[in-house]
């Protein structure tokens, strides 16, 4: 049976990586799929995520999807997509923040803290904490992200919706490749399950967390990373 038979849910950053693959598994799983991204298509290098959008793809598959242009750091645009969910189908079931980016990652792999400037600080909190906040709200970066995770369950527990957070390890999407050989030997070597993860197994999270067979969990952090903050 379907685990997100007939849910209504909202995927931002949809358009590529790990967001796509969360879009495709909730479509498996029976979700109307709402694509929200800057950009219906992927701007990566990855010639399957470059062929088709993700809802055109969905539909190709037989389901139900939409895209609404959307970027989460502007409060008018998460209005916009939420509204079109509750104009469109009554209802939103399931809210999925997963646009992020890092900014730095244009300029350096890897850069001290006393490196950045304040416009690399700046794009990175827009997206990765604001845009979550944002979201949050209908319905410092990623350490920002599990504080509004928490503030965002105790408020919404009255109402019984579950808030949670999923926190991957280095997942093999076209952003990761993009560090290069040497980076992606060094990074697989640091997880206990070795290797890198799959976008699969983080939609195969999100459908957990999102569906009837989670009736008790809210305000966690769950690391879906191959044992990497174990060590």
């Amino acid at each position: 049976m379907a685990r997100l038979a007939s849910k209504i849910a909202i995927i931002t950053g949809a358009a590529s990586g790990i967001g796509r693959q969360i879009a495709l598994e909730f479509h498996r799983q029976g979700a109307v799929v709402i694509c929200a991204d800057r950009n219906d298509l992927s701007r990566n290098d990855l010639e399957a995520e470059r062929e088709l959008p993700t809802h055109v793809l969905i539909r190709k598959q037989g389901g139900r999807a939409e895209f609404v242009p959307t970027d989460v750091t502007q409060p008018d645009d998460v209005a916009g997509v939420v509204d079109f969910a509750v104009r469109e189908f009554g209802r939103l079931d399931i809210m999925v923040n997963n646009a992020g980016i890092l900014a730095e990652a244009a300029t350096s792999v890897s850069q001290a803290i006393w490196d950045f400037s304040l416009d690399i600080w700046e794009k990175d909190l827009a997206v990765n904490a604001t845009g979550v906040f944002l979201g949050s709200g209908y319905a410092a970066s990623k350490h920002a992200c599990l504080g509004v995770t928490k503030v965002a369950a105790q408020d919404c527990a009255p109402y019984r919706v579950h808030v949670n957070a999923l926190c991957p390890g280095f997942t093999d999407t076209a952003f990761i490749s993009s560090m290069g050989p040497e980076f992606l030997e060094a990074i697989a070597k640091e997880h206990p399950f070795r290797g890198l993860g799959k976008p699969e197994d983080i939609a195969k999270a999100a459908v957990f967390l999102a569906s009837e067979d989670n009736t008790w969990i809210t305000g966690v952090a769950l690391p879906v990373d191959g044992g990497f903050t174990i060590k």
